[in-house]
């Protein structure tokens, strides 16, 4: 009985650690895409203010936004994910009915 409740209390324990990486993640997510909309809007702002030659702004809002989709798929399918999480459940049955 004693185990069991130990293996509940560290499981619980594991929870709440990939919970935490699970929220910290989003945060992350969310401060990078408010800095991304809160720079480019300043660029374009100075672009407007500059005469409205060229738009150079469109260049880092392109460039920052390939990072920014990288980003957003590696909290959709990273680490700690539930895609991750079911990649390795199915790995897990391969190898189990292969050896």
């Amino acid at each position: 009985m004693r185990d069991a409740h130990a293996r509940s209390m560290q499981d619980d324990t594991d929870l709440e650690k990939l919970a935490k990486r699970r929220v910290q993640a989003r945060f992350g997510f969310a401060i990078h895409a408010a800095l991304y909309v809160g720079v480019n809007a300043g660029l374009f702002v100075i672009w407007m203010l500059t005469g409205s030659g060229y738009p150079w702004f469109v260049w880092p809002m392109l460039c920052w936004g390939m990072g920014m989709l990288a980003h957003g798929i590696t909290l959709w399918i990273g680490p700690d994910t539930r895609a991750e999480q079911r990649a390795i459940e199915r790995e897990l049955q391969r190898l189990r009915t292969t050896h």
